[in-house]
């Protein structure tokens, strides 16, 4: 009785860490699964995401029960369609820095990467701008948006976003450079002052508490600056929004250095001294993100030159947190790490099972 206990120990053991290895290993796979069979099983299609005849991303939000298009996925690809469009040498530094782009879940099927919708895409962002409060020109998301740390849980429709406008600055500026036409320019105009207003005036930029600003990704109008998620991608993203344009369009006092000093100052508090967070209310980064993280310091050493970026990433790369201890652990599991662990339990449970029967059957023979 007690050498079977043993034996069963020991084969829970063995399967424990070799599973826990493979869901470490595969962990991003697994995430973008779960996301396909919560489309699924909410009636959306399988896929994270779809692509119209344009070239236009319509994203399935398993949570939401939903199908729509998602601003940011619309100058995500824009982007993308754009990166092997020839342009003139002096505008290198447009196309230069894309080290994050290969850890999004989703890249577009080859076909989809044309001159034709690069233009679709620019032309979106141009047709679909709003008119916010106090003049202010925003790309509008017109559906609730769920955040588990925010106060209040949830983004209301309509909200917008200091990434999408601030990245989008980088499709628009693109599409003037190709086709010289203003309507490109006069779009990048009223983005750019959108994102460089602050927050309370209807614009996209919040004072931290040292005084600096930032560039707010999820801007929850109802709430106040220190209440913000202040999301490190985001604002990456759309400072380097920032910094073309200003670059480009030769802004007289540009303000570019103002978002780089505080991200300088201001990225040790995403280190979480195991693995990074997303924000700076609570969200662990997912392997994604983390991924991303990396991708963007070695842009940030790129265009500043500052070496501090990279001895971050040697730092940040050197993380290997199990999922358990990431999810688990030091953070607080999402619905997608649990979907993930009960897989994993389920999986381990079977291949026990099978194990104990095929011993047991050898042993009978």
């Amino acid at each position: 009785m007690k050498q079977k206990w043993i034996i069963r120990i020991l084969i829970f053991c063995t399967l424990f860490f070799s599973t826990s290895w493979i869901l470490d290993v595969y962990d991003e796979e697994v995430s973008k699964f779960n996301g396909k069979l919560a489309n699924l099983l909410r009636g959306n299609d399988f896929a994270l995401r779809t692509f119209n005849e344009k070239g236009i991303p319509i994203s399935n939000f398993g949570r939401l029960g939903i199908k729509d298009i998602s601003p940011f996925y619309v100058v995500h690809y824009g982007l993308i369609y754009s990166d092997k469009l020839v342009h003139g040498s002096k505008y290198d530094y447009l196309w230069k820095y894309n080290n994050s782009v290969e850890f999004w879940n989703v890249l577009p099927d080859s076909k989809y990467i044309t001159e034709k919708n690069f233009y679709h895409a620019a032309d979106w962002v141009v047709e679909k701008m709003l008119k916010d409060v106090n003049d202010v020109y925003h790309l509008i998301y017109g559906f609730d948006w769920y955040y588990k740390y925010l106060k209040g849980g949830m983004l209301k429709a309509p909200w917008y976003s200091g990434l999408t406008d601030g990245m989008a600055l980088s499709l628009l500026i693109r599409a003037y450079i190709l086709t010289d036409n203003d309507k490109y320019k006069i779009a990048a105009n009223r983005l750019y002052k959108s994102v460089i207003l602050m927050r309370e005036k209807g614009g996209s930029t919040i004072h931290l508490r040292d005084g600096s600003i930032w560039i707010e990704e999820y801007v929850a109008r109802d709430l106040p600056d220190h209440d913000q998620p202040r999301v490190l991608n985001g604002m990456v993203y759309a400072s380097f929004g920032i910094y073309f344009y200003e670059k480009f369009f030769n802004v007289q006092k540009p303000l570019y250095s103002a978002y780089f000093d505080s991200l300088r100052a201001n990225i040790h508090r995403f280190d979480l001294g195991y693995w990074t967070a997303y924000d700076l209310i609570g969200t662990v980064a997912n392997y994604k993100y983390h991924n991303v993280h990396l991708g963007l310091l070695k842009d940030l050493y790129l265009l500043t030159d500052d070496q501090y970026y990279l001895d971050l990433h040697k730092k940040w790369d050197e993380y290997s947190t199990s999922f358990i201890m990431r999810h688990f652990v030091h953070g607080r599991p999402t619905i997608n790490s649990l979907m993930s662990f009960l897989e994993y339990l389920a999986i381990l449970f079977l291949l026990e099972l099978i194990i104990i029967r095929l011993l047991r059957l050898e042993r009978k023979y």
